[in-house]
């Protein structure tokens, strides 16, 4: 990557120092990387100050990647791994007579595979703000997916009663 560099002429009382403009970036970038080591500022903040130090330097990929995550990432952009997370799935079966398993296990083995991805993994397109918020508001210590009510169709564990019916299925 190539950094223009403009030279800015600063005057001291005895000497004149000539600086590259860039370095005026330098004490931002500093800020942010003290404030990520000590934990003094929350993620929005110190994405912030990022999106401020993108501009300063023009540097296009760098405000791309951070609009994105205060923002949220469109459907139509490519989503960074680490935004991608695997689930253990789970569901609520009942049957005849008030028979039902409740939070009971469902192995990804009998999930078929062509829904497989889509009903093991979820992606999170939201901005960090509102991830903080769906953290802070969650009860207990596990997020929990919803699936579509369509999922009681496919999914029929093996090692479930014939006669019991999904309805209803998360991954967590």
């Amino acid at each position: 990557m190539r950094v223009a560099v403009r030279w800015v002429v600063l005057f001291n009382c005895r000497s004149r120092f000539v600086i590259p403009q860039f370095l005026n970036g330098m004490s931002l970038l500093r800020e942010i990387q003290d404030a990520a080591v000590d934990g003094s500022s929350d993620l929005e903040t110190l994405l912030r100050k990022c999106r401020v130090l993108a501009t300063r330097l023009k540097h296009e990929e760098l405000a791309k990647w951070v609009a994105c995550e205060l923002d949220g990432y469109p459907e139509e952009m490519p989503l960074p791994e680490y935004r991608k997370c695997m689930g253990h799935p789970f569901g609520h079966f009942f049957g005849a007579f008030g028979r039902g398993v409740k939070n009971c296990p469902i192995p990804i083995s009998d999930i078929p595979e062509q829904v497989r991805d889509v009903m093991t993994h979820h992606q999170f397109r939201q901005g960090v703000g509102e991830l903080k918020n769906l953290v802070e508001t969650v009860e207990g210590s596990t997020i929990e997916f919803a699936w579509p009510a369509e999922a009681g169709r496919i999914i029929r564990p093996r090692n479930m009663a014939h006669d019991l019916a999904l309805a209803q299925g998360w991954i967590a």
